[in-house]
């Protein structure tokens, strides 16, 4: 596959982008049961696929070629944000917020739209009373994280914690980048 570049493209950013194609290329794989595929980089803006023992390389060809689909869901299924309205994730490890002991961490960081869609969505689903107070993060329909919200996010960035190892929460970190690439 080759990345088609748009004009006025930030060339600086390729590097990091190509690695988050890379991911998200790897998830697919996984996901569709290809575990012993192959996804290098080749080039500044190519990737390689090999996938041994396939049976329909047309649909691998499909489900590989698209760009990736980032979506914010809430427990009914409403869309609240999509890729365009993340800048950045990124990985970090430390005390996020006060109260809370070091860990690994996402930060997510939003447009200005971003930041007020997300402002809302934090609003309306914290404030449910039935039980549902979480944010599904969607990959190509897939939950790849769903957080709880207990309060409004008011802010051009927010900070996903629990559980996570450093590898968790790298690839989840990449796999919202790859929701936002600007390319195909």
């Amino acid at each position: 596959y080759e990345a088609e570049i748009p004009d006025g493209y930030d060339m600086n950013n390729l590097s990091d982008d190509m690695n988050s194609v890379q991911k998200v290329i790897r998830q697919r794989l996984t996901d569709k049961g290809f575990t012993e595929a192959t996804v290098s980089l080749s080039g500044e803006n190519r990737v390689t696929v090999e996938i041994p023992q396939i049976t329909n390389p047309e649909e691998a060809v499909q489900t590989l070629g698209t760009t990736a689909q980032l979506t914010f869901l809430d427990a009914d299924g409403k869309e609240w944000l999509s890729g365009s309205d993340i800048k950045k994730a990124s990985y970090g490890y430390g005390n996020p917020t006060n109260g809370m002991s070091d860990q690994h961490y996402v930060e997510v960081q939003f447009t200005s739209e971003g930041q007020k869609k997300f402002a809302e969505a934090t609003g309306n689903i914290a404030a449910r009373t039935d039980g549902t107070n979480i944010m599904a993060i969607v990959m190509d329909n897939q939950v790849i994280s769903s957080p709880s919200v207990s309060s409004q996010i008011d802010s051009d960035s927010c900070v996903i914690s629990g559980s996570f190892t450093r590898d968790s929460t790298s690839e989840l970190a990449d796999l919202i980048n790859a929701g936002q690439i600007p390319f195909s």
